[in-house]
Order: structure tokens, then C-alpha cells, then sequence
């Protein structure tokens, strides 16, 4: 593993409520200042490794490895350093972070954020539901890798659970 990025996974949406509720409750009001991603040498976005996103004064860190596993940390990735969260992508060439340009990033950079679900599915933890200003952000489990869209996760595939009190 390497010394910038530790990660913190969870299996089940109730151990990831119980640790990160509060924290998470912490970004209700705030505005996402800029989404960060690991780009390849062709500028794909290689979505293994976490997707970032940057408020005022801390940054959020989400990242799956496998199946039903999903990793919340905070202010724990070097954004100035190669991207190698896993200790494993040395043979990838001209791995780095950017800004993010996909539309669906792009679409929450400067809204503020009014709730957060957990989205969790028969396989574990599954993402994460974010309502801004403009809509929806949701970073999801795509079979072993980040997945983005700019709307709501479908109800008829996972459960949504709100944050905890």
C-alpha cells in the first residue's frame, strides 16, 4: 500500500453509517469546489482509483475495490502525487489527477450539497447519492470500479439509507 492514501472500506451500509454519519453530515450545506480523478496517458479516466471531491477546507475520497466494498476517507490522498491507491499501478504510464470533465462531475462543481444517501445493494455498500443545488451526483460500485452519474440512483436496485441522526 502506499504512505498518501489509506483506505476504509465497508461491507454493509449500517457499519459505513455508524463510522461516517456524522463526518458525512458535516458536507450538508457546503459546496463542492472541484471533483478530482485519476487520468491515464491517453487522458482516460482510469476509475479504479477514487474519485475526489474538494470543499473549502477538506477534501472527500471515495473509492470500491471489488464487489459490495466501498472506501470513504478524508484528506488522505496527496492530489500533487501519482495516483497508486492500491500500491499496484506502477506499470500504468502517465497516471495522474485531474480535475474532473465529465459532465456528471461538472454538473455538482459549485452546487451545495442538501443530502447524502448510502446506497446498498445484495452485494454490500454500493455508492453513494449525493442532492446539490442542480440534482443528483451518485459514485457507485460498476462491477470493480467507479461509476458516476448526475441523477438518482434507481430505487428498483438498491436501498437507499439516510444518514444517521
Amino acid at each position: 500500500m502506499i504512505q498518501y492514501h489509506s483506505q476504509n472500506f465497508f461491507q454493509t451500509a449500517a457499519e459505513l453509517l455508524d463510522q461516517e454519519s456524522e463526518s458525512l453530515a458535516r458536507l450538508i450545506g457546503r459546496d463542492i469546489r472541484e471533483c478530482w480523478i485519476a487520468i491515464d496517458s491517453d487522458g482516460s479516466w482510469f476509475n479504479d482509483e477514487p474519485a475526489v471531491l474538494l470543499f473549502d477546507d477538506l477534501q472527500l475520497e471515495i473509492a470500491v475495490y471489488q464487489i459490495g466494498l466501498l472506501s470513504i476517507t478524508w484528506n488522505s490522498i496527496d492530489l500533487g502525487q501519482s495516483p497508486n491507491w492500491l500500491g499496484c499501478w506502477e506499470q500504468i504510464d502517465g497516471l495522474r489527477w485531474q480535475r474532473a470533465t465529465q459532465p456528471e462531475f461538472q454538473h455538482a462543481i459549485g452546487k451545495s450539497i442538501h443530502s447524502l444517501l448510502i446506497a446498498s445493494d445484495d452485494t454490500g455498500v454500493a455508492g453513494i447519492q449525493v442532492a446539490h443545488d442542480g440534482g443528483f451526483l451518485s459514485i457507485f460500485n460498476a462491477l470493480d470500479e467507479l461509476g458516476v452519474a448526475d441523477g438518482e440512483l434507481e430505487a428498483s436496485q438498491y436501498v437507499l439509507h439516510p444518514l444517521k441522526d
